[in-house]
């Protein structure tokens, strides 16, 4: 179906659709990772063990996923990839359950900052718009993508800042509204797969089918681009003339454009 012709429970459909899966996504990416340290912890017990001549390398070439004597470009030592999932070898398989731990894997970390930025990049550049779109064609009102808000894409974003920002310590994210992560100001930002999953029940289906309120357009923004600095010059002459500031002008020259086209 066209994008154009989807109703809105279609796009929110494709909105949860595209969640769940980058969902499972995440919360497995760290198998092949136990795999490579499963494969190289048995033959280097052997080894220990005097059953095995020779030891397994204890490296990883990240580009064969081989096991390699020395070091190089391009290879880890196996105890930073064995520190890395430490503590999180059951994160979430399917079948086998789900384990709560101490020790917060770096590897856990890294998937689950990757996600929040992944969602936030879903909702923010591919589906708010849309749902926008939607509404502003059934209502009176002019619907903006600003106007479609939402506590749990909030939270979602709030956290993404967080990690991406101020090195995944929590700062903005202490105020989630939807989310109870419980997370603290000044500290590392763990969190759970518990808490990974609740995000499947949380999803606001309900909320995004709500008609939104228009925002009123609040503090002006800088307008970026360039332009010809003759052109601006005669622009801003004549623009004196008239008793206009730069903002006047520059909103008045707009508005007009908007007019010409159309909108």
């Amino acid at each position: 179906m066209a994008e154009h012709d989807a109703t809105i429970d279609e796009v929110i459909g494709e909105l949860e659709r595209a969640l769940l899966i980058s969902l499972v996504v995440t919360l497995t990416s760290h198998n092949v990772l136990i795999q490579k340290v499963e494969e190289w912890e048995r033959p280097h017990q052997r080894f220990l063990q005097g059953l095995e001549p020779t030891d397994v390398g204890h490296y990883l070439d990240v580009k064969t996923l081989t096991w390699a004597d020395t070091s190089g470009p391009g290879r880890v030592h196996m105890q930073d990839l064995v520190s890395a999932i430490n503590g999180g070898a059951e994160i979430w398989m399917a079948g086998a359950g789900r384990e709560t731990v101490n020790s917060y894997p770096e590897a856990q970390a890294v998937a689950y900052a990757q996600w929040f930025s992944h969602a936030f990049s879903l909702w923010e550049e591919q589906f708010r718009g849309r749902i926008a779109a939607w509404f502003d064609k059934r209502t009176p009102e002019r619907i903006r993508g600003s106007d479609i808000r939402s506590d749990y894409f909030g939270d979602i974003r709030l956290i993404r800042n967080d990690f991406v920002h101020n090195k995944g310590i929590c700062k903005d994210s202490a105020q989630l509204k939807r989310l109870e992560y419980g997370l603290t100001r000044r500290r590392p930002i763990e969190i759970t797969p518990e808490q990974m999953l609740s995000l499947i029940d949380l999803f606001p289906r309900d909320e995004l089918r709500s008609a939104p309120t228009p925002l009123p357009p609040g503090d002006t923004v800088r307008v970026p681009g360039k332009v010809n600095p003759h052109v601006l010059e005669d622009v801003q002459t004549h623009a004196q003339k008239l008793g206009l500031n730069d903002s006047q002008l520059l909103e008045a020259a707009l508005s007009e454009w908007l007019a010409r086209n159309g909108s």
